[in-house]
C-alpha cells in the first residue's frame, strides 16, 4: 500500500455514510472520484474523462477556497456533472 493512501474503513462507503460523507467530507468524496475515474473503463467513451475532469476541476477549485478559509460546497459539483 502506497504510505500517502488514505486510512479509510470499507464501511465507509457503505449506504448509512453516503450522507455523512457527502455533507461532511465532500472534498475527500470527489478526490476519491477524481482519483477513481481516472482509471476507471467501465463506462461509455469519454464518460469517465469527463468526470475526471469535472471533478479535477472542483476539487481545486475547492482546494483553493479551503486555503481562504470557505468551506466546500457540493452542490457546485452535482452541477458540473449533471451538464
Amino acid at each position: 500500500m502506497h504510505p500517502l493512501y488514505p486510512l479509510l474503513s470499507p464501511q465507509i462507503f457503505g449506504v448509512d455514510h453516503v450522507h455523512p460523507l457527502t455533507s461532511s467530507e465532500a472534498l475527500l468524496l470527489a478526490t476519491m472520484v477524481t482519483i477513481a475515474s481516472r482509471y476507471y473503463t467501465g463506462l461509455a467513451p469519454g464518460r469517465a474523462s469527463a468526470i475526471h475532469r469535472a471533478c479535477a476541476r472542483w476539487a481545486r477549485e475547492e482546494i483553493s477556497f479551503v486555503m481562504d478559509g470557505v468551506r466546500p460546497s457540493l452542490p457546485a459539483l452535482k452541477r458540473q456533472l449533471i451538464k
